[in-house]
């Protein structure tokens, strides 16, 4: 992730993309004194953007649950694009971004620079058993790093 600078997390409804983004969060605010912002939008995330500062951008679920045509036009996803690359060029911003994977293949649709940018070092890491146990322990290291 400090190398890219970005972090996109994708996968079905409940598998936990928010509370691994949250953990992520957590690490950077409480271990590296990154500030918190927690946003859907980038027009926000710009007015609060300080070049000074280490802050860390969390966007969940940025596309929401599912893409409607109306709702996003192609203006917000070249300015996604711009803002992921301002991040990627800074030293000290980190950004967090989850979505649901159907809704991502949807809103990559004819966006081939954001396709570009999302395709840069990826990993995948495929759970093919994610178990109760597994989801309470990450709740409780979000929860424990909150306080």
């Amino acid at each position: 992730m400090q190398s890219n600078k970005f972090i996109l997390i994708i996968g079905n409804p409940g598998l936990g993309k928010t509370s691994l983004g949250r953990a992520l969060v957590a690490y950077f605010v409480q271990k590296q004194g990154y500030q918190f912002i927690y946003t859907r939008d980038v027009k926000s995330a710009n007015r609060v953007y300080r070049p000074d500062k280490e802050q860390i951008f969390f966007f969940d679920d940025f596309w929401g649950s599912c893409l409607k045509e109306t709702d996003y036009c192609f203006d917000d996803e070249r300015r996604l694009a711009e803002f992921i690359k301002k991040i990627h060029n800074s030293n000290n911003k980190l950004l967090v971004l989850t979505s649901r994977d159907y809704v991502l293949k949807q809103g990559l649709i004819n966006n081939l620079e954001l396709e570009d940018i999302f395709n840069i070092n990826q990993y995948t890491l495929e759970l093919k058993k994610y178990s109760l146990k597994l989801r309470l322990d990450i709740q409780c290291v979000i929860y424990t790093n909150q306080l």
